[in-house]
């Protein structure tokens, strides 16, 4: 490609007549030929991150402790650590869970507001 002079004092639009790219809103410079704006970026990347987004709540916790104490009337699990588990599906508790067994229990997160919902609690 053949250099083309280009100096401060000659307008937009004879820079852009001289064969520059025009496909983007950008600042040209005649080194570089198109460098994207923040607006194109964000357009480029707005769908991963919408996706990745929309999939975290999906992705499920676990904790691994022993339990401190287990009421089984309630369904509540407390753990060494003192965190507690109220166990809306009392279908998933293993039989003959008591203190001092160690547990794994696979969690959905709901933020700041705690536990949505327990997957599974086993034995380990």
């Amino acid at each position: 490609m053949q250099e083309e002079s280009y100096s401060a004092n000659d307008g937009p639009e004879n820079y852009f007549q001289q064969g520059y790219p025009t496909h983007c809103k950008a600042i040209r410079t005649p080194q570089i030929h198109c460098i994207e704006t923040l607006e194109a970026i964000m357009v480029r990347f707005a769908l991963p991150l919408a996706l990745f987004v929309a999939a975290a709540p999906a992705f499920a916790d676990e904790v691994t402790a022993t339990v401190l104490a287990f009421d089984r009337v309630d369904n509540v699990i407390v753990l060494d650590d003192k965190t507690v588990f109220n166990v809306t599906n009392p279908e998933i508790i293993p039989d003959g869970l008591k203190a001092c067994d160690s547990v794994e229990i696979v969690y959905e997160s709901d933020g700041d507001n705690g536990v949505k919902a327990i997957n599974s609690i086993t034995k380990s």
